[in-house]
């Protein structure tokens, strides 16, 4: 596995300590059942590695582990019968046969079931672990494939010269999983973008997760209702973005719609939200965004959508 990530190992709490401040993870595979005292796990504000657990034979339950940071975010278990046995402890379990205790596996064989379930950790829930250059240029690649023209966004100094530096793969994943990658690779056509492919990518997603479906001849006021029933998708976001910028909008009827059904408190706060999803600008706004609570719930719901 060695050719294909970096691996350090760590034997007590004091090498994890370390290793968090050198090495930096992106995943700690925890094999057994220590307990690691919360400040194991640093207290930054960057994102925090992804627990995978190997029980090893040890009892797992959710409140057996020290590291105070929520359950792990896959199980791994040695044999058929051990994953039975925790099944139903822990929503994602995979069985990994370990060759040094059974002969139906070889090394490598692990070693390339290990690097899948990490690669499928990272996969899963990337809006957390995209960079803020990332989300921005997510931001402006909407923008211009919803305006059509590449004019409407003014291009960063990073999207500009031979080589883009941006992580693909997981804006790919994002854009997939919410619906808009076809409006992601129309922004990179327009912006002039030369991007890597993309490929094919596992990931662990929510057990209630469904694909979001466009609503192509829907009003603002029905994409409003949507949005208020089934929480806010950058599908939807994008619709109504779409719509705002339509020059037969009545931007007079459409308030007094919305305000007789009550719905005018929302729809300020979805403005809100469209001015950091999709750039929306103010000239297209019937009225002035809000930012409060309702906002910074809908942020939240979004942030959380794809979480398992």
């Amino acid at each position: 596995m060695t050719d294909e990530v970096e691996v350090a190992d760590a034997t007590s709490e004091a090498e994890v300590r370390e290793a968090l401040d050198t090495f930096k993870p992106d995943i700690i595979h925890q094999h057994g059942i220590p307990q690691f005292t919360p400040p194991s796990l640093g207290g930054g504000d960057g994102e925090l590695p992804r627990i995978v657990l190997s029980p090893d034979g040890t009892r797992y339950s959710p409140s057996s582990l020290g590291w105070g940071r929520g359950e792990p975010y896959v199980l791994i278990a040695r044999s058929p019968m051990e994953y039975e046995r925790l099944k139903d402890l822990h929503p994602r379990v995979e069985i990994v046969r370990n060759p040094l205790i059974t002969r139906t596996t070889i090394p490598a064989d692990c070693a390339r079931q290990h690097l899948r379930i990490y690669q499928r950790v990272l996969h899963s829930d990337v809006l957390p672990l995209l960079s803020d250059d990332s989300r921005h240029v997510l931001a402006l690649l909407l923008k211009a494939a919803i305006c059509g023209d590449r004019r409407w966004v003014t291009v960063p100094p990073l999207l500009e010269g031979d080589e883009v530096r941006l992580d693909f793969p997981r804006l790919y994943i994002y854009a997939e999983q919410e619906g808009v990658l076809p409006l992601l690779m129309t922004g990179l056509q327009l912006l002039g973008i030369e991007a890597p492919s993309k490929q094919p990518a596992e990931s662990y997603l929510p057990a209630d997760y469904q694909q979001p479906q466009p609503m192509p001849t829907a009003t603002i006021t029905e994409l409003v209702t949507d949005l208020q029933k089934n929480g806010p998708t950058l599908l939807r976001l994008t619709e109504t973005d779409r719509v705002l910028r339509c020059d037969s909008t009545d931007e007079a009827q459409l308030l007094t719609s919305l305000r007789s059904q009550k719905l005018l408190p929302f729809f300020s706060s979805i403005l809100q939200l469209l001015s950091e999803q999709t750039l929306l600008d103010e000239g297209f706004m019937p009225c002035p965004p809000v930012d409060n609570h309702t906002t910074q719930q809908l942020r939240k719901q979004l942030r959380n959508r794809l979480k398992p």
